[in-house]
């Protein structure tokens, strides 16, 4: 029995060395032969790679040296680093990504190697939707909106040809507006206000090409106008309220030395302690 299975391996053997194949450019799985190549020295079927340490780096089938269906890479502990689904007459490949702690980390679309469409991202920490995208030619267009970690909108930005350019919405966790402002070509261009979240306006202004431009009015809480600065390209004409507000900060800093204790040098120092 033994003869006859060494028989077969050698027989096995010569048909490998009679069609030119190499043995060091294979493996062999189960009976899924690995790291071939097609008569022009291009990927074809089954491939693996390996790190190292010894485990796979990524593994997928080929044809004509392009990765077509499911090719899965990995992190060198083995984990999934991503899952890569290519179509064999489209340019277009779905791309899940995953974090080295394997949770999900992004999914989205490319064409080719640039990114298309939309685009999605989620927190390391929580797992939640952090970040929705979408992209044109590889460039940010339309809309990118970010959430909280408990999931609500956090911010909404208006793109064009990767630039910001439109509306920029920012919102508390209630849903409320807390920010709302302009850009156009990158820079903040147009109205910028500030919201408490009681709705009462708290600072109203304005940019032009990135600069506090006009006058801006701060309010406290009850809609009380606090102070009106006027700026001419960032510059305050009347930074007289600008300074007492300085004032104020700093007598309450002095106010509460003593309070607190100090952080003790030795503490972050001599860690044997901790």
């Amino acid at each position: 029995m033994i003869q006859g299975n060494m028989k077969r391996w050698y027989v096995f053997l010569l048909f490998l060395f009679s069609f030119g194949l190499p043995l060091t450019a294979m493996t062999l799985q189960g009976d899924t032969l690995f790291n071939q190549t097609d008569n022009a020295g291009r990927k074809s079927g089954w491939w693996k790679q390996y790190y190292p340490n010894g485990s796979v780096r990524y593994k997928g089938y080929f044809s004509a040296g392009k990765p077509v269906g499911e090719l899965i890479r990995y992190y060198d502990d083995g984990l999934v680093k991503a899952r890569m689904f290519y179509y064999e007459k489209s340019p277009r490949v779905h791309a899940v990504l995953y974090y080295n702690n394997g949770e999900l980390a992004a999914e989205g679309w490319y064409i080719g190697t640039t990114k298309d469409s939309l685009w999605k991202y989620y927190s390391y920490y929580t797992g939640k939707l952090s970040t929705e995208e979408f992209y044109l030619n590889g460039k940010r267009e339309g809309i990118t909106r970010k959430y909280y970690d408990t999931g609500e909108l956090l911010e909404e930005v208006e793109y064009h040809n990767d630039r910001k350019h439109g509306n920029w919405v920012q919102y508390f966790d209630s849903g409320k507006p807390r920010l709302r402002a302009v850009y156009a070509d990158d820079k903040r261009n147009g109205p910028f206000i500030i919201y408490y979240e009681n709705g009462q306006v708290e600072i109203n202004g304005a940019f032009r090409e990135n600069l506090m431009e006009g006058d801006w009015t701060y309010y406290d809480e009850q809609g009380s106008v606090k102070m009106v600065i006027s700026y001419r390209e960032g510059i305050p004409l009347n930074p007289e309220p600008l300074d007492k507000i300085a004032d104020e900060y700093y007598k309450r800093i002095q106010e509460a030395q003593g309070r607190y204790p100090e952080p003790d040098e030795t503490n972050f120092l001599n860690m044997e302690k901790q």
